[in-house]
C-alpha cells in the first residue's frame, strides 16, 4: 500500500505517546495468543496420553529456548501439580490468564487507535481548511489539477475547475474525503497489524512444531496475495472515481437548493431532478464495481483457503499413518496454522477497505499539495513591510490581467491615479473590466502584467494581512454568515464595542429595523441572511465596512439592492464616509457617481474617458449611452 495513504500516515507520528501504547497493546495481545497456542501440545498431549506427566516434557521444551527463559520457564513447572488431571485444569487456567493478558493488550490497542484516528482527522481538517480558506481566488480557476487527475484516472465528472474541481468539490474532499481516508488508519494500525502479528505468531508455532508441514500449508499463499493485490487496485479505481462523483452530487444539490426560487418560478424541478439523477447513476455504478470486486475475491479466497487445508490435512495423514509421527504434533500443528489463517484471513477484506481508504487519500494528498500559500507564505515573502497608515493614494500603472485559458485581457494596459481622500467613480458595462481591475487592489488578484500602488508603494511588496486592513469593500453580493447581526455587522473586528456596532449601523441607515427585530443585535441570521431583504443586508454589509474605518473603500455597486429612500440614505451616509478616504466606486445608477471627483469610463477592459459628469456628457458617446440607461 504505497502512496498517498502511507505519506497521509505520517501526520500518526505526532502523537507518539499514543502509538507506544498500540504498538505495546499489540506486542501483549499477539504474545498472549502466541502462548496460547503453546500451550496446545502439552494439552493434547493430556488428552491423548491421560497418564502422561508434562514435567519432563515441559522441561525439554523449556532447553529448546532461548537462555535467559529457561530459568523463569523452569520455575513454573515446578509449580505444576503431580496428577494428570490437576495439571491439565493447571493448564486451562495458564490459558485463561494469557487470554485476559491478550484482552487487556487488545483494549489497550483499540482505544490507541480509536484515540489517533479521531487526533488525526481533525489534524487534516484544520490544515486543509487553513490552507483552502486563504488560496488565491485565481487558482481556483486553474485545470492544471483536473488535467493531471484526467490523464491518471480518466474524465473526473465533477472536476470542471480548479484544483478541487470548484468549491463543491472542495467541500466534499475536506468532508466526505478526509473522513474515508482516516477510515483507513483503523484498519491499517488496528485490524491489519493486529491480524498481521498474530498471524505472524500462528505461522512461528506451526514452524517450531513442525517446519515441513507448515511450508506445504503456505503453497497457496502466493496465489492468494496476487488476488489480494489484483482485486486492490480494481477497487482503488472505482472508488477514486466514486468519491469524484460524489463531488458532482455536492455541487448539484447546492445549486438546486440555493437557488430554488428560480427552480420553482420556472418550473424546471424536472430538470434539476433529472440531473441529480445522472450524477447519482454515475455513482451507482462505480459503487457497484466495488461491491461485485469484493463479492467475487471472498468465495475465491475461501476456495483456495479450502483447497490449502486439505492439501495440508492429507499430507498431515500420510506422515500418522505411514511415517509413525505423534498425531498430536500435527494437530497443534493444524491448529496453529488454522488459527493463523482465521486471523489473516480477514486481510483480503481489510485490504480492500484500505484501497477505498487509499483513493480518498489521492485526493486529499493531491488538494494538500495543489492548494498554495498566499504571497505572504510563499517561501521568502515573510517579513513584509506593513501597508502605510494616513491618507493614502491609489494608483494602477500600466495593469493588465488575462483570467486563465481566456482567449483576450480583461483588463488591457490601465493607468489610473487616485488622489489620496478623492473618490473616483469607474463605469462600463458589464464585462468592461470595471470589478476585475479593483480586486487588484486588496490583492484579490495578481496582475498579468503592470503594478498597483498604495500610497506611493507596491501592493506586492507589503504584508498582506496589513495591506487588507487598509481596506473596506462593500461588493454586490452581500455577503452574511452564521451569527447575530452584531457579529456579522463586526466581522473580522471580534474585538469591536457594542456601542461602535450600533454606531456603525445608525450611520448605515439599518439601526432601525435592527432594532424593530425580536432580539434586535442579538437576532440570529439564517443561512446567507435568510430573513432579511436585500437591501437589510446590503445596509448591514455597509455597517461592517464603515466599522472598518479604513483610509481606502471600495465600493462595488454598493447601492444595488436598496430601494429609493434607503439610496438617499446611504448616499448621504457614504459621503460623510468618504470624506478624507480614498473611494473607488464601481456603480450602475447615475445617482451614485454623479458627485465624484472624477468618473473614468471603461470599456473592453480599457479606460476609454475620463472626467466629470458634465465633461463626460459632451465628450463621451459611451458614458451618454450609460447615462440615457441610467448607468443600468
Amino acid at each position: 500500500m504505497r502512496g498517498p495513504l502511507w505519506r497521509s500516515c505520517r501526520v500518526l507520528l505526532r502523537f507518539k505517546r499514543l502509538l507506544v501504547l498500540l504498538v505495546a497493546g499489540a506486542l501483549l495481545s499477539a504474545a498472549s495468543f502466541g502462548a496460547g497456542l503453546g500451550m496446545l501440545f502439552p494439552v493434547m498431549q493430556l488428552l491423548l496420553n491421560p497418564q502422561t506427566d508434562l514435567r519432563p516434557t515441559l522441561r525439554d521444551a523449556a532447553q529448546r529456548g532461548p537462555g535467559w527463559l529457561q530459568g523463569p520457564a523452569n520455575g513454573v513447572i515446578d509449580l505444576l501439580p503431580g496428577t494428570p488431571f490437576t495439571q491439565f485444569v493447571s493448564l486451562l487456567g495458564v490459558i485463561v490468564l494469557f487470554t485476559i493478558v491478550g484482552s487487556i493488550g487488545r483494549y489497550l490497542q483499540t482505544a490507541s487507535v480509536q484515540d489517533v484516528t479521531i487526533y488525526a482527522e481533525q489534524w487534516w481538517r484544520k490544515r486543509l481548511f487553513r490552507r483552502a480558506i486563504r488560496v488565491p481566488l485565481p487558482r481556483l480557476h486553474s485545470d492544471a489539477a483536473v488535467k493531471r487527475e484526467r490523464k491518471r484516472w480518466g474524465p473526473p465528472a465533477g472536476l470542471e475547475k480548479g484544483p478541487t474541481g470548484g468549491v463543491s468539490d472542495l467541500i466534499a474532499r475536506l468532508t466526505g474525503d478526509v473522513t474515508q481516508m482516516c477510515a483507513g488508519y483503523p484498519i491499517l494500525l488496528g485490524r491489519t497489524f493486529e491480524a498481521l502479528l498474530q498471524g505472524a505468531v500462528g505461522v512461528a508455532v506451526a514452524f517450531i512444531m513442525n517446519w515441513r508441514l507448515s511450508l506445504v500449508a503456505l503453497i497457496v499463499a502466493p496465489l492468494l496475495g496476487f488476488i489480494i493485490v489484483l482485486s486492490g487496485k480494481r477497487i482503488r479505481v472505482s472508488t477514486r472515481r466514486e468519491l469524484s462523483y460524489r463531488g458532482s452530487v455536492l455541487r448539484t444539490l447546492t445549486q438546486a437548493f440555493t437557488a430554488l426560487a428560480t427552480v420553482k418560478t420556472h418550473n424546471a424541478e424536472g430538470v434539476e431532478r433529472r440531473r441529480f439523477q445522472n450524477v447519482q447513476r454515475r455513482v451507482l455504478r462505480e459503487r457497484l464495481k466495488v461491491r461485485r470486486i469484493k463479492a467475487a475475491s471472498s468465495p475465491l479466497m475461501d476456495t483456495l483457503a479450502l483447497i490449502g487445508v486439505v492439501l495440508t490435512a492429507s499430507v498431515a495423514a500420510w506422515w500418522v499413518f505411514n511415517r509413525g509421527v505423534q498425531p498430536e504434533e500435527l494437530v497443534v500443528v493444524l491448529g496453529a496454522l488454522v488459527a493463523a489463517g482465521s486471523k489473516l484471513k480477514p486481510l483480503a477484506n481489510l485490504t480492500n477497505e484500505l484501497q477505498a481508504a487509499a483513493a480518498a487519500a489521492d485526493r486529499v494528498i493531491a488538494l494538500d499539495e495543489e492548494l498554495p500559500a498566499e504571497p505572504t507564505d510563499w517561501p521568502g515573502r515573510r517579513g513584509l513591510p506593513p501597508a502605510p497608515a494616513g491618507s493614502l493614494s491609489v494608483a494602477f500603472e500600466g495593469v493588465v490581467h488575462r483570467y486563465p485559458n481566456a482567449d483576450r485581457d480583461a483588463v488591457a494596459g490601465v493607468d489610473l491615479h487616485v488622489p489620496a481622500g478623492h473618490r473616483v467613480a469607474i463605469v462600463g458595462g458589464n464585462g468592461s473590466g470595471k470589478t476585475t481591475l479593483v480586486n487588484h487592489l486588496p490583492r484579490l488578484l495578481e496582475p498579468t502584467r503592470g503594478r498597483i500602488l498604495l500610497g506611493g508603494v507596491d501592493v506586492a511588496s507589503l504584508d498582506l494581512k496589513s495591506l487588507r486592513e487598509r481596506i473596506a469593500v462593500v461588493s454586490q453580493k452581500t455577503a452574511l454568515f452564521g451569527g447575530t447581526i452584531a457579529e456579522n455587522i463586526a466581522y473580522g473586528r471580534g474585538h469591536a464595542a457594542r456601542e461602535d456596532v450600533v454606531d456603525a449601523a445608525k450611520r448605515a441607515f439599518a439601526h432601525d429595523f435592527i432594532d424593530r427585530l425580536p432580539d434586535g443585535y442579538d437576532a440570529v441570521l439564517g443561512e446567507g441572511g435568510v430573513g432579511l431583504s436585500g437591501g437589510q443586508g446590503q445596509r448591514i454589509s455597509i455597517a461592517r465596512a464603515i466599522l472598518r474605518d479604513a483610509p481606502v473603500l471600495i465600493l462595488d455597486e454598493a447601492t444595488s439592492q436598496v430601494d429609493a429612500d434607503s439610496e438617499l440614505k446611504i448616499k448621504l451616509a457614504m459621503d460623510r464616509l468618504a470624506e478624507g478616504r480614498t473611494t473607488l466606486l464601481i456603480a450602475h445608477r447615475l445617482s451614485t457617481v454623479v458627485d465624484a471627483d472624477e468618473i473614468v469610463v471603461m470599456d473592453d477592459g480599457r479606460i476609454v474617458d475620463r472626467g466629470t459628469h458634465e465633461e463626460l456628457l459632451g465628450a463621451s458617446e459611451i458614458y451618454r449611452r450609460l447615462v440615457d440607461a441610467q448607468l443600468v
